[in-house]
């Protein structure tokens, strides 16, 4: 919960620092009350303060509910601010559906909350952090444990989230040390979000809309990404091991010291990718457009680069022993110190490449492409 901490409002920290949950029970509803609009009629204040005191009185009930009740304060006060009283009483509804011990019913919560989230930016904004929230709590790694895809109200809660109008997001949603493995989200959008350490095993994510997203150590294990696009998005030391990837969309993604290995990126776009030192052993590149990437010191061991677009790439001290590259265009590329013992090599196109250093030891060479006397 304190990474959840951080991203909320100013007010949500003074709560927290209030010791004892019944010192801040009484008060909180005095809190929302004094939002209320001052040319508000006496009957509405009355309300309000009615409403206020019973909505922190069932989110109180359990000390997870302490970060939805700040949200939920922000979200009371932007929604009086519009004088809409019908919309106040669905999101009360709502969030009282949202605090339910039955699924059915916070299901029904969470579809409410996305109906008022299309009423304006604000309220978009505020419903989002309700529901990424929602998810954290519910479905933080270290709460949930289970390696079943989540549960029926998360999942739901997700594909909301996924389905959202990006427009109108005003600040990067986040879900970081989520568990989430098995979800089906295909051509969700997570633009921008903050997912270091979320956990996506075997998720169903094709299509999926990653630009820009914060994806640090976090887990893709088994993920299909088929078409994803992860154009620079931060995935340093993420764990992409069997992952398929084909087609997808890495456009100056950063991959550092992440694992790949035997991963399938079968005519994705890698141009411009950061690589170094990540473990691409067995992995099938097949087509890839690699152009000027950065691939210092990783480990490409018996990968499929067949028909490749390496030109202007750095493979500097880089393991590509036993690799399949044939046709491969490595035009410009640096291959200082790179190992390529028993490389396949047919046709590649090596000119203006330095080989002077590098280790070809039992490679291929048959029919390759090259203006260097050296060679």
């Amino acid at each position: 919960m304190t990474s959840d901490l951080r991203a909320l409002p100013r007010v949500t920290k003074v709560l927290l620092g209030v010791s004892g949950l019944l010192l801040l029970l009484w008060p909180l509803g005095n809190i929302f009350h004094g939002l209320r609009d001052a040319d508000a009629s006496s009957e509405e204040r009355a309300w309000a303060s009615m409403r206020a005191n019973q909505v922190a009185f069932s989110v109180f009930q359990t000390a997870s509910s302490l970060a939805l009740v700040a949200i939920a304060y922000r979200m009371w006060r932007d929604i009086r601010a519009g004088e809409d009283s019908g919309l106040t009483t669905q999101f009360t509804q709502a969030m009282e559906m949202l605090s339910s011990d039955r699924p059915e019913v916070r299901l029904g919560g969470i579809y409410t909350l996305e109906k008022i989230a299309g009423t304006s930016t604000e309220t978009h904004v505020v419903i989002m952090e309700i529901l990424t929230a929602f998810v954290r709590d519910r479905a933080s790694i270290d709460k949930r444990k289970s390696l079943a895809p989540p549960e029926i109200d998360i999942q739901s809660a997700l594909t909301v989230v996924a389905r959202r109008n990006p427009d109108r997001d005003t600040q990067p949603l986040n879900l970081s040390r989520c568990n989430l493995q098995g979800t089906q989200l295909d051509a969700a959008y997570f633009q921008g979000m903050l997912l270091d350490e979320a956990n996506f095993e075997g998720a169903q994510l094709n299509g999926a809309d990653f630009r820009g997203a914060q994806l640090t150590g976090a887990n893709l294990r088994k993920a299909q990404l088929s078409g994803a696009s992860f154009q620079a998005a931060q995935l340093s030391a993420a764990n992409l091991k069997w992952a398929v990837l084909n087609g997808a969309n890495l456009h100056q993604a950063k991959l550092d010291n992440a694992n790949l290995q035997q991963a399938s990126l079968d005519q994705a776009n890698l141009h411009s990718a950061s690589l170094n030192q990540v473990n691409l052993q067995g992995a099938s590149l097949n087509a890839a457009n690699l152009q000027a990437a950065l691939l210092n010191e990783a480990n490409l061991h018996q990968a499929q680069l067949n028909g490749a677009l390496l030109k202007q790439a750095q493979l500097n001290d880089t393991i590509l022993q036993q690799t399949q590259m044939r046709n491969v265009n490595l035009q410009q590329a640096e291959l200082r110190n790179a190992n390529l013992q028993w490389a396949q090599l047919r046709h590649a196109d090596l000119r203006q490449v330095d080989l002077q250093t590098a280790n070809l030891d039992g490679a291929n060479l048959e029919g390759v492409l090259t203006d260097n006397p050296a060679e």
